[in-house]
Parts: structure tokens; C-alpha cells; sequence
């Protein structure tokens, strides 16, 4: 199926110009590193330490298509202020890009001020762990005030987040923003994390369309299915490494090689569930619950769609009127909490069905520990420097089948806890246990400021009895 006309001559490009961020916030699914290496040599996760800006610029202006609508991420783009202007400055002279920005909007608007009249849209993240509301209100108010365009404040669903969304949704609407709840993805600390509070629920229900709860939250097969997205549209890295959004090929160097082709049809979805970014599964050919024609979805095209249904389906109450904990306050529509059960009985029934005992497993003991488990790579280093985040993966239970967490420690340090499991149904094979199934986790954690050298991680499991064990794990080397 060959691409619509109003796609024809049209480009996205998803840009993760920088993993270099000033927050921590602990649903981030990006290994960021929070202070910049003093040594010019050094190359990091950052879009200028590969190329200068002008090499940027060349290669994008290059790109032979009437339209680019080009969505820069990190990370905090801003951070690289110079860069980042000179960038944003160019570009937009050209007339042909349409770029939004995802930012905490951490930024001074005055240095900017000279970009607020041309074509950039803003999403704003609030992220509660990291600043309070009135300084985020006072900042992102001067950002409008100056004239840039906030398209909408993003708010992520962390259950620690939800006692100080509730309470500042209503103001962010007084004052004229479009909030966007993101329903909680499992990734940075939370990878390991499919369950979801009551409360997340009736957010969700709340504020969230039926097609982006379905894909968001209920997660359907989509492999096979037909897709525009790889038709238009390139991910491109912070080092120049260009490919095809969610193809196979694994890509080239824009500057050495250029951009590879695009199919520009739909092609057969590769993968088992969409990724999940609203303007993905947007594109799906096939897809009964998206309600526009198809189309090249920018931030502006989702606030519409969001809005839309707010309008249609709200009942006439502002929600900050409404007790939440009352019912659903859509009309004529079916039971998230219903959905979202039935979905997770299915992955737990799967889970348990891939649990496979060979004859000669079922004599294999168990650990004598109480508490028993191990780290994935844990005779191996690993390589950061000084407050950057890293991921770790493991596994662990109880003989006694009861709750364990995962504590990951460095000298003095506690970097993070874990309190979700994933399915590691070999776990089970091993030792011909089907309980132990769902033993798996992940996770990932900030490290401190630490000097050059190497250390011990510890990593600790430990039951709800008290029972501990500490489980061999890698070791950290700061490079710098």
C-alpha cells in the first residue's frame, strides 16, 4: 500500500541529539550522564562531541523532501545552549522544518529569545522527583511569556509522582496548558513493573484516549500488521548513526554514508507490540480506533486528537471538581481496570505456559540461601564515569515463596531497590520450578559522584523475613 499523497514529500525524524541531562528521574529509559568530560578528546552520548553544529545543519538540509518535521529528545537538548541555538537558528531560516523539542524546560527563555517566532513547538515535562511545582510553574510561564509555544505539559503517571499531579493539574489548566498523563512505560527503575495502582488507573481512564490506552497500556500484537511509520520516518543518533524507524537494517553513518532508503509504502510490523509513541501506532494501516485520516502525526495533531475526545467525552464537570475514586467519569465506554486485568491474566498465563521442565531438571536443588538469585555480567566491569546512570538485570527469589526485593549499594551508597519481577521462565526451567518463574528484573540507577578508579557493587536480595544474600555482582570503573 503506497503512501497517501500529503506524505508523499514528507519527512519525520526522531533525534536523540544528547543522553547529557541535569535530572534523575527515575522512569527515564535513557542511560544519561550528567556532567560533561573536560577532556575535547573524550566523545560522549552528544550530538556535538561527534560533529559541529555546521556539519549538522549541511547534513540535514540535504535531505531532499518539502517537508521535515524533526523531534529532538535526549536528555535535556537545552543543556548545550550555544549549540543548541546556533542549531535551531539555522534550521528554521530554511523554512522547511516544523521541529518540536522535549524538554523539563530547566532553560533560561532569554537566551533563546531571538528563536520564540519561529516554527518550534514544546513539550514540557513537570517531573516532581527532580523540582517543585511553583518553580516548574514560574519557569514555564516565562517560557510562554516570551513567546516560544508550549504545546503541552507532560506529566508521567510514577506512583510517587500522583499525590502531586492531582494537585496541580487544575492550575496548569486555569493558567491555559494542554496536560498530557503519560501512562507509566516499564523502564529506568520500573522495568520490571506491569502492575498499576488503582489510582494510576482512574488517571488513565480519565485523560487518556481509548486508542492510546491500547496501545500505551493493553499493548496488542502488532507483528505482520501493515504500517506507514518506517515509510517516513528516520531515527537518527547523537553519533550520526541514521536508520529506518523500526526496520531491521541496522543503519549507516549519515555524514559517510547518508541516509538509507525508505520503503515509502506500508510494510509488515517486525516487532511483537508497537513501541508505543503516540504517532507509531497512529500510522498503523489498519488501526479501528484512530479517528483522523491518516497522517503525519506532529504534537500539534495529537493535542488535537486528545482534545477532541476530552471535549466529546468528558462529562461537563472540570475533573478537578470530581472525586476520582467515583466511578469513571467518561461516558458509554469499557472498564480500563477490566481491560488492563484481563491483559495482565493473559501475560500471566503465557508466562506460566513457557515454562517448560525437562525430565532431568526435576532433581536439580535449590540454593541452600534463604534468599538465592544472581546478576546478570556479574564477572564483568562496567565502564561510566562519575554520576552516569547504568543498567543491571538479574534475578532472585525465596525458597519460602515469599516477597524479595533487590537492593543495589555501592560503598555507603544505596542506588536503587527493586520491587518488580518479570517472567525468566529459564529460571524456572533450571531448577524444574515453576514458581520461580516470574524471578526476573531490571532496572537502572544513577551513580554518585565518585573519583577515577574501580568499585565493588553490591547487590542484595532480601525476603520480607528479613532473610538476605548478598549476590555476586560486577564491578564499577570510573573512568573519569
Amino acid at each position: 500500500m503506497e503512501l497517501p499523497d500529503d506524505l508523499r514529500n514528507s519527512l519525520k525524524i526522531s533525534w536523540h541529539l544528547s543522553s547529557w541531562c541535569n535530572y534523575s528521574c527515575p522512569y527515564c529509559p535513557v542511560l544519561v550522564f550528567h556532567k560533561r568530560s573536560n577532556e575535547p578528546e573524550v566523545r560522549q552520548r552528544h550530538a556535538f562531541d561527534y560533529y559541529p553544529v555546521e556539519q549538522w545543519v549541511d547534513a540535514l538540509v540535504k535531505l531532499p523532501y518539502e517537508r521535515v518535521v524533526l523531534n529532538i529528545t535526549g536528555g535535556e537538548p537545552m543543556l548545550d545552549r550555544k549549540n543548541v541555538h546556533a542549531l535551531l537558528d539555522s534550521l528554521t531560516r530554511t523554512g522547511r522544518f516544523e521541529i518540536s523539542i522535549d524538554t523539563n524546560g530547566s532553560w533560561d527563555p532569554g537566551y533563546f529569545q531571538s528563536l520564540a517566532d519561529r516554527n518550534i513547538l514544546l513539550n514540557v515535562a513537570f517531573h516532581p522527583l527532580d523540582v517543585d511545582f511553583e518553580t516548574f510553574f514560574t519557569r514555564i510561564g516565562k517560557i510562554r511569556d516570551a513567546g516560544f509555544r508550549v504545546v503541552m505539559v507532560n506529566m508521567v503517571l510514577d506512583p510517587r509522582n500522583l499525590p502531586v499531579l492531582e494537585s496541580v493539574i487544575g492550575r496548569l489548566e486555569d493558567a491555559g496548558f494542554f496536560v498530557n498523563l503519560s501512562p507509566m512505560q516499564p523502564s529506568g527503575t520500573y522495568t520490571s513493573r506491569t502492575e498499576r495502582t488503582e489510582r494510576e488507573i482512574e488517571l488513565i481512564e480519565a485523560y487518556v484516549t481509548p486508542l492510546d490506552i491500547r496501545f500505551k497500556v493493553l499493548k496488542p500484537p502488532t507483528k505482520g500488521r501493515l504500517c506507514f511509520y518506517p515509510a517516513f520516518t528516520y531515527y537518527l543518533q547523537y553519533d550520526g548513526l541514521i536508520r529506518v524507524f523500526c526496520g531491521n537494517d541496522p543503519g549507516q553513518n549519515l555524514f559517510t554514508g547518508g541516509p538509507p532508503p525508505l520503503a515509502r509504502e506500508a510494510v509488515p510490523c517486525p516487532f511483537d507490540r508497537c513501541g508505543g509513541c503516540n504517532d507509531m501506532y497512529r500510522a498503523l494501516v489498519d488501526e479501528p480506533l484512530r479517528t483522523s485520516p491518516q497522517r503525519l502525526v506532529t504534537y500539534l495533531d495529537y493535542v488535537e486528537d486528545v482534545r477532541s475526545y476530552r471535549e466529546k467525552h468528558r462529562k461537563r464537570q472540570p475533573l478537578r471538581d470530581l472525586p476520582l475514586g467515583i466511578g469513571r467519569l467518561f461516558d458509554r465506554r469499557p472498564s480500563l481496570r477490566s481491560l488492563f486485568e484481563q491483559a495482565a491474566r493473559e501475560a500471566s498465563e503465557t508466562g506460566k505456559q513457557s515454562v517448560v521442565v525437562p525430565i532431568g531438571n526435576l532433581e536439580t536443588p535449590l540454593p541452600s540461601e534463604p534468599v538465592f538469585g544472581a546478576v546478570d555480567g556479574c564477572d564483568g566491569t562496567i565502564e561510566a564515569a562519575s554520576l552516569d546512570r547504568i543498567a543491571l538485570s538479574g534475578w532472585a527469589a525465596s525458597r519460602d515463596q515469599v516477597p524479595v526485593q533487590v537492593r543495589i549499594l555501592l560503598d555507603s551508597h544505596e542506588l536503587g531497590i527493586v520491587e518488580y519481577f518479570e517472567y525468566r521462565p529459564e529460571i524456572a526451567t533450571r531448577f524444574g520450578r515453576p514458581e520461580l518463574a516470574k524471578s526476573g528484573w531490571r532496572t537502572m540507577v544513577y551513580l554518585p559522584a565518585l573519583t577515577p578508579g574501580d568499585y565493588q557493587l553490591r547487590v542484595r536480595a532480601v525476603d520480607v523475613k528479613g532473610n538476605s544474600n548478598d549476590l555476586a555482582a560486577p564491578r564499577v570503573s570510573i573512568l573519569r
